[in-house]
């Protein structure tokens, strides 16, 4: 199978150059908002969808990183060496082995705006150049609008147009069944129905006028849906209807080569969504997408830690990042992926120690590890909010106790605790003290493997001497006077302190 091997990202949005490699067949990616996912994710938008229509790249450059003079430039490479590039507005590629049918890009703003119309059919228009099922029918309308400008009678249109509107009863009719079998799948109990007031050809006295088909949508007979029904049932609504069309349009342009790119890359998709909706359409797109790269990315932990355990079950390669913001040399915030191998520490100390020793270099790398760490305190302690790093490292201070994945242990607690009402808690054979021993023991296991040693992080953060140093940026004025050795010389101790605990975490987290 074909894959995503390394995406390219030079001055786009927030990314001022980063290299991207994806190890595994799929890739998921936490980070907070404002990190750069969505830019991320709007870079294969371009890419992919601008090779299939060129003219999409036209005003790419109006995305330019606002701190960098150079072009855009965008690259995704394969892993059989065929590659898509975007370089100012100008996009190539020697690519062969890809279809429409097999690349699909979904983002919370595009599920959103879904049902902006009251006419759905205009949601269709704004979405054909997605899915090829639609091409016939719309090249069909332009010809019958280039035949009316021609000076063709409405009489002798009148065949096309009726073979444009059983064309589209077929395919609303089929989109329709789709969409309420996958609604069912989605554990959801309500059904919709598409309405088609099919094309109409309107004789005038200078031209005759075609009257696109509009299409109206119910909700269990309610046409008015978005006054009566909340959003998560709409969002629920609009990805069924979006799976249903990705079904139709596979089924109906099956792929010439099992080689081919299967792509399907989902920018939190799911606001606004519970956690048991979440599950139920996670576990859909598991189940049928299976041949699709996957490339999802969020911000929500739980959401993270659900991913997680259908990965476990369905046993799929995945590959976990950690996205976050960095300085960088420039004094430049950009976004920064979490590697096991970024070794800031090594950096630092190496500058630190060589003959003419860097102390300004030596602090930028170690402010870098320290981003690093905290970055992973936020994944780890699923704080779910982006602050000023001094800020995170208080916040950390002022608890006493921390846990490895506080989402994923409240919900084996919940889990342990139903499975105790239903087993144990209405057995008459045992007794209530016995009942009460096993649900603690239950309950401690749960946090003795999820606790951590938070003693020794606070002792560490609380004496921690890089705090003037580092986070206040020390480095960057007057680093080179002889009083700032020694404080560099204790910043580094104390930085791989900190590396050492969180080293550990990682264990606990693996």
């Amino acid at each position: 199978m074909v894959k995503i091997s390394n995406i390219t990202i030079k001055n786009f949005k927030f990314y001022i150059n980063d290299s991207i490699n994806i190890n595994q067949k799929n890739f998921l990616i936490y980070g907070e908002n404002g990190v750069g996912k969505s830019s991320l994710f709007g870079s294969l938008y371009y890419l992919f969808y601008g090779y299939f229509d060129n003219g999409l790249v036209e005003n790419i450059q109006e995305f330019t990183n606002r701190d960098s003079d150079e072009d855009i430039e965008l690259l995704v490479e394969l892993s059989n060496s065929e590659y898509i590039k975007i370089d100012k507005e100008n996009i190539s590629s020697n690519v062969s082995i890809l279809e429409k049918q097999n690349i699909y890009l979904l983002d919370y703003k595009f599920l959103d705006t879904f049902f902006d119309k009251n006419d759905f059919f205009i949601t269709l228009e704004a979405i054909q150049n997605r899915f090829i099922i639609f091409d016939n029918i719309f090249e069909d309308i332009y010809s019958i609008n280039q035949s009316l400008e021609d000076g063709l009678s409405s009489v002798s249109l009148n065949p096309r147009r009726v073979e444009l509107n059983s064309k589209l009863n077929r395919l609303v009719s089929d989109i329709e069944n789709r969409t309420n079998q996958i609604i069912v799948e989605l554990k959801e109990n309500f059904t919709i129905k598409l309405d088609l007031e099919e094309a109409q050809l309107e004789e005038g006295a200078l031209r005759s006028k075609l009257h696109k088909p509009k299409i109206s949508i119910e909700i269990d007979a309610i046409r008015d849906f978005k006054s009566h029904f909340n959003e998560s049932k709409i969002k629920i609504l609009s990805l069924a209807l979006v799976f249903a069309m990705i079904t139709i349009n596979q089924e109906m342009n099956p792929s010439t080569n099992n080689d081919n790119l299967k792509l399907l890359a989902l920018d939190d998709f799911l606001s606004s969504l519970d956690m048991g909706n979440r599950l139920y359409i996670m576990e859909y797109i598991f189940n049928n997408f299976e041949e699709y790269q996957k490339i999802i990315l969020t911000h929500n932990v739980a959401f993270f830690s659900i991913i997680k355990r259908l990965i476990y079950v369905h046993s799929e390669q995945w590959e976990y990042r950690n996205l976050y913001q960095s300085l960088n040399n420039d004094g430049l915030y950009e976004p920064k992926f979490f590697k096991k191998n970024d070794n800031y520490l090594e950096k630092a100390n190496n500058l630190f120690n060589q003959n003419e020793p860097d102390y300004e270099g030596c602090g930028n790398s170690l402010r870098k590890e320290i981003e690093r760490i905290i970055s992973q305190s936020q994944f780890f302690f699923q704080t779910g909010k982006k602050e000023k790093l001094e800020n995170t490292i208080i916040n950390i201070r002022n608890k006493e106790k921390h846990y490895i994945n506080p989402t994923e242990l409240l919900f084996n607690i919940e889990k342990s605790f139903n499975d105790f009402k239903n087993n144990h808690l209405i057995n008459q054979d045992i007794r209530p003290d016995k009942k009460l021993e096993l649900l603690i023991n239950k309950l401690n296991s749960f946090f003795a493997d999820q606790t951590i040693d938070s003693e020794k992080l606070n002792r560490i953060l609380k004496d921690i001497s890089f705090y003037q140093t580092i986070l206040n940026e020390a480095s960057h004025y007057d680093s080179q006077a002889e009083s700032f050795q020694k404080e560099y010389k204790e910043a580094l101790k104390d930085v791989k302190k900190l590396k050492d605990v969180f080293d550990d975490f990682n264990k606990i987290q693996n």
